[in-house]
């Protein structure tokens, strides 16, 4: 790894930390003050073009001060850089206590200032080999239909074997029944999801058996499940609710008042549908997710000035910082 490469790891990480607390582009002495980070001018500023062009970080500024704001889509690699950094495989911030907490070592180069606690928590060999440091690889509707089914058959037991037949009972999976068995569950054993024991017949005639990793996995995905057809209540009386209304408010009226601004009656549709969705009693958390926070963030892509791109950002971390301090949703 460069040195440049190093730097921009550092700089990846504490983005994700400072995703943690109160809103805010991360600029040249938030960087040397808070996180030890202190780099020239020229090299911040490639950074900051690297990580604009891969989409992961918005850079606020000119040459001689660069601020960057961390974009959702961007947390599970800047968290990746920061396990990276320790040599770990979990790590937490409670940015209230000023505590970072994981698996690994922290090291000199980790960013963090002396009124910082780094905490090394030991986990156990199993646990750690059940640990992905990297977003997990996503699954196909049925990869996930075929985990949980089995998941639900055998009550998350891993000693259980039972037929491929059994799931398909369960579930329709469509005309293609043995392109699905041997595909989903070809691509779940890769993944380390589920094992199969091969025998003689039809492909309805394997067994399948859990995986400690796939119990895990089979648990997230129904959870996700359940919880995006959640419905959460928005309390209107909340400061922090009252600060992102006004905020979209704002951006509405400077779209509308904006004449330079390219298909304008579209960004002005999309604003209004995401103030009326923020307007309402009680909202699902898919359309918290898709409808409202993706929905500012896909509107800063479509518009380049400095403005839009501060006021969105900036908006998108309030919303994301809300929806995890007051709605519990990460």
């Amino acid at each position: 790894m460069t040195s440049f490469e190093h730097a921009e790891r550092r700089v990846l990480a504490a983005l994700w930390i400072d995703h943690h607390g109160p809103q805010r582009a991360l600029d040249p002495d938030n960087l040397r003050v808070d996180y030890g980070i202190d780099l020239t001018p020229q090299t911040l500023n490639a950074i900051g073009a690297r990580l604009k062009a891969r989409g992961i970080a918005a850079v606020i500024g000119d040459n001689t001060s660069v601020g960057m704001i961390l974009k959702p889509i961007g947390f599970p690699e800047a968290q990746a850089a920061a396990l990276s950094l320790i040599g770990g495989s979990t790590i937490m911030v409670n940015f209230a206590q000023k505590e970072v907490i994981g698996d690994g070592e922290f090291g000199d180069d980790f960013p963090g200032s002396s009124g910082w606690k780094y905490m090394t928590a030991k986990s156990s060999p199993s646990q750690r080999r059940h640990i992905k440091p990297h977003s997990p690889v996503s699954l196909t509707a049925v990869e996930s239909k075929l985990l949980t089914t089995t998941y639900a058959i055998t009550n998350g037991d891993t000693r259980q074997t039972i037929e491929a037949r059994a799931v398909m009972k369960r579930f329709n999976f469509g005309d293609q029944t043995s392109g699905w068995v041997i595909d989903a569950t070809k691509e779940l054993r890769s993944l380390g999801l589920l094992a199969i024991t091969p025998r003689d017949g039809a492909d309805e005639d394997q067994l399948l058996q859990l995986t400690q990793v796939g119990v895990e996995r089979a648990l997230a995905a129904l959870e996700s499940a359940t919880s995006a057809a959640m419905i959460i209540a928005l309390d209107h009386n909340d400061p922090e609710y009252q600060i992102i209304a006004a905020e979209m408010v704002e951006i509405e009226a400077k779209i509308v008042s904006d004449n330079r601004l390219e298909n304008k009656e579209t960004e002005i549709a999309r604003i209004r549908l995401v103030r009326a969705l923020w307007d309402q009693a009680s909202i699902r958390v898919e359309d918290l997710k898709i409808g409202v926070l993706l929905a500012v963030d896909d509107l800063c892509e479509r518009t380049s000035s400095a403005y839009y791109n501060s006021a969105l950002l900036l908006l998108a971390s309030a919303i994301t910082n809300f929806a995890r301090t007051k709605l519990g949703i990460g």
